[in-house]
């Protein structure tokens, strides 16, 4: 829609509608309006700014609350909205003003007219202060009954089934009085009745639970308690402090620290402070030394043997655990953590290394399984004796060789190439064979050095760009340098827009060269003439334009005006590009005031050129000079153009005035 229509538009209000706001468990000033509304005579439909208002009269009158400006969604001419002017419009004599415009426009708002008023709804929401039910004796079924917030004198309660709340209550003297408290099954609150009825422990954010109200079996610290069944104290804390005068029970194996009394002892215990008197065989006494004696033979029959007095033998493989490494059969390591201290060898008993893998051919794999196609790391020997090493990723059929070979005997190093040809000789299997990436702000290189050079050489480094480089990111350098990352010089640059520069790190074209250029064939694709650019003055108010004929400026030396006489010997050339011939080669001194410019002026070669045939139509090969009309040729009578020829016409024009082919040539 026009916005300019739109601001000439007239809105009409058609319908409207109040409608009462649902039962609520808390009060509230919110109504919802519906309403029509109509755009030249059409029905309305999208997104409107509406301003509502409250008034006390139809007509002028004071405002009643804030006015409420929404955003409405209009369809088909339905709309509506939720309003809420934060004060009850009950008890005034309302009237409701609405004001329109399209959304998004600053024009003011359409005022609907007249005001509508709104008027009370059958169903009212609440009875704030009925303070005697006098004709309600019994409210046996106030099912829905949201507040008797006051009610004084209400008799029975007997099915308030959803009664929400009963404050006050004044004259229910008990919740047994209320006849029936026991069918108010929702009751959220009963205020400070008692009893209360249905409370949920889970809510209990205060207060102190009074001891009648806890069960017997709580364990409570002003009381003796006793214990029983399973119950066990596992708390350090609780343990016992000193003598243990009266316990019973107790096992002497538990005894780790103190002293043992005498009168505690066996009767056999020998107590060191006492002399030990043995009996020989004879019955007689001996000294009181033991001479100790060695058993003899296999030990057959004893029992109870420390491994730690094993000094010879060789034990049984009977007598070790099975979890126990065998060399003699095959070994399954759980969560293998034994730490060696010396070197371990593996088909070797002279290991060279921490870890030496012996044998022709030697391997040493990490398999995700056997099977052909698995994931493994193998690195891996040849047999041979200028054989090879091998890192393989992953296994294939017959395969010999892995995904990394290193020729051992040239040094060299293969990837996915099994006799590479250089040190590093690389075979994709893509168009893309080696990547070489990193996040550098300086740029990501690659250097190229020989070392025959007396001096150690120099760098040649192939630089992607980053941004710390100083000539943009994304750009190709190639740079030199006396030191591995170090560019002295950049030769060459070639930008991401595919401009080449020589000596320069800013090319202007597709080829700039800051030097000297040497060829021996140039070729020139996109045009056919050779121009110099000058600076070009108008002449008689016509101001210069590619194919008008120019003439050396007398008063500026070096620059060129636009041609304005017959036979003018200070003809200078074409203003070159006429007809979508371009210049092929350009001649200047860049910022030089005399030998730079910026009009191409043809001064060889072919160009189209304004001409004026109505002094004399023009032919292929008529010599052509400077007219009386600005910036147009004519055909030269050769008795009067001696200095002033500016070439020969390429092509006719009968009469009248349009473009000719020349072949520029100043005579």
């Amino acid at each position: 829609m026009n916005i300019s229509r739109i601001r000439r538009q007239s809105f009409a209000c058609i319908a409207a509608a109040l409608m009462s706001h649902a039962a609520q468990a808390q009060l509230s000033t919110q109504f919802t309006y519906q309403g029509e509304l109509q755009t030249d005579n059409a029905l309305a439909t999208g997104q409107y700014q509406m301003r509502f208002a409250a008034y006390d009269a139809a007509i002028g009158g004071a405002q009643v609350g804030s006015a409420l400006v929404a955003v409405v969604d209009v369809v088909n001419g339905k709309f509506t909205v939720v309003l809420d002017f934060g004060t009850s419009l009950s008890n005034t004599n309302a009237h409701l003003e609405i004001g329109v415009r399209p959304n998004g426009s600053l024009n003011a708002y359409t005022n609907l007219a007249p005001r509508q008023r709104l008027t009370a709804t059958p169903n009212a929401v609440f009875a704030s202060s009925a303070a005697t039910a006098g004709t309600a004796n019994f409210a046996t079924n106030a099912g829905n009954a949201n507040f008797a917030s006051s009610a004084g004198s209400a008799s029975s309660a007997q099915t308030a089934q959803t009664a929400n709340f009963a404050s006050s209550a004044g004259s229910a003297n008990s919740a047994a009085s209320a006849s029936n408290a026991s069918n108010a099954n929702n009751a959220n609150l009963l205020g400070g009745q008692s009893p209360a009825y249905y409370v949920n422990a889970n809510n209990l954010s205060a207060g102190t639970i009074p001891d009648g109200r806890l069960a017997a079996t709580v364990a409570r610290t002003n009381a003796t308690q006793t214990f029983i069944g399973a119950n066990t104290f596992s708390n350090a804390a609780n343990a016992f402090a000193g003598v243990g005068t009266g316990l019973t029970a107790l096992d002497a194996s538990n005894i780790t620290t103190g002293l043992l009394a005498n009168a505690r002892t066996t009767g056999v215990a020998t107590a060191t402070g006492n002399t030990l008197v043995l009996r020989d065989a004879s019955g007689g006494f001996s000294g009181n030394t033991i001479t100790a004696a060695l058993f003899n033979g296999n030990g057959s029959g004893l029992t109870n043997l420390d491994a730690a007095d094993l000094a010879t033998g060789i034990i049984p493989a009977a007598r070790f655990p099975a979890w126990l490494a065998r060399t003699d059969a095959p070994n399954n390591f759980g969560a293998f953590t034994n730490n060696f201290g010396g070197f371990v060898g593996i088909g070797t008993t002279l290991p060279a290394a921490p870890l030496t893998v012996a044998g022709p051919g030697a391997t040493l794999g990490m398999f995700g399984s056997p099977a052909v196609g698995s994931t493994q790391l193998v690195l891996g020997v040849s047999a041979s004796a200028n054989g090879y090493s091998t890192i393989q990723g992953i296994r294939a059929s017959g395969s010999l060789y892995g995904d990394v070979v290193m020729n051992l005997a040239g040094g060299r190093v293969g990837i996915a190439e099994a006799t590479p040809d250089a040190r590093l000789h690389v075979l994709g299997d893509t168009n893309v064979t080696t990547i070489i990436d990193s996040n550098a702000t300086t740029g990501t290189w690659l250097a190229i050095n020989n070392r025959s050079d007396i001096n150690g050489g120099r760098f040649w480094n192939l630089i992607s760009t980053g941004t710390a480089n100083g000539v943009g990111t994304g750009n190709l350098l190639f740079a030199v340098g006396n030191a591995l990352g170090i560019a002295d010089a950049i030769p060459m640059i070639i930008t991401r827009q595919g401009r080449v520069g020589i000596g320069t790190t800013t090319p202007g074209t597709e080829l700039h060269v800051v030097g000297t250029t040497r060829t021996n064939v140039l070729e020139i694709m996109g045009g056919s003439d050779i121009a110099e650019p000058y600076c070009v003055a108008p002449s008689g108010g016509v101001a210069p334009a590619p194919g008008m004929v120019v003439s050396i400026d007398p008063d500026h030396a070096g620059k060129l005006r636009v041609s304005s006489s017959a036979y003018d010997t200070t003809v200078a050339g074409i203003v070159s590009g006429a007809n979508g011939v371009n210049v092929g080669l350009t001649l200047r001194q860049e910022g030089s005031t005399v030998a730079d410019g910026s009009l191409p002026i043809a001064n060889v070669g072919r160009v189209w050129c304004w001409a004026d045939a109505d002094t004399g139509a023009i032919q292929p090969g008529d010599l052509l000079t400077t007219s009386n009309t600005p910036g147009h040729a004519m055909k030269a009578a050769p008795s009067k153009a001696n200095g002033a020829i500016l070439g020969k016409a390429m092509s006719r024009l009968e009469s009248g005035k349009g473009m000719v082919l020349v072949l520029v040539g100043l005579q």
